[in-house]
């Protein structure tokens, strides 16, 4: 298996934000993430029923979308306490929903975990402006994604 790439922009040393191996700096919270509701941008069915499924059985709910549209209209329907965006999405880049709900003083705080096929610097780099708690490029290890989910909820709630 090629090792997961992430970018963590939450520092717990008070360095800068950086591209960090999982096995670095992944340190998971003891958290219960059952009834906590994640918002899931994704535009590949098989991808997003992959993903929903797995993010259920951890007992976290899912409210799914398959664009930036869709995902808006779920967001005004229901509070979510984590939105993990897909970027390459039909009508647009998962970088701009994140850089409007950062913005949004409705959407304050909300953490983001970005997914892409896409990788690099630049990936990194507009991940950290649009406000992305988290990269991980794809393919991901799901103990990774599930790693990164404990640690935004164990900061979130402690």
């Amino acid at each position: 298996m090629a090792q997961t790439n992430i970018f963590s922009n939450a520092s717990n040393d008070g360095g800068s934000s950086a591209a960090v191996s999982p096995e670095a700096k992944l340190q998971p919270q003891p958290t219960d993430l059952a009834g906590r509701r994640v918002l899931v941008l994704e535009d590949d069915p098989v991808q997003q029923q992959l993903l929903a499924q797995y993010l259920r059985a951890l007992g976290l709910q899912v409210v799914a979308a398959t664009t930036i549209a869709e995902a808006k209209q779920r967001l005004s329907e229901s509070v979510v306490q984590l939105a993990i965006l897909d970027v390459q999405l039909p009508d647009g880049s998962g970088f701009e929903l994140c850089e409007q709900l950062d913005s949004d003083p409705n959407y304050a705080g909300l953490p983001m975990i970005v997914l892409s096929s896409l990788s690099g610097a630049e990936v990194v780099r507009q991940t950290r402006a649009a406000g992305g708690v988290y990269y991980l490029a794809k393919p991901y290890d799901p103990n990774v994604l599930v790693a990164l989910i404990e640690n935004v909820f164990g900061e979130r709630f402690r």
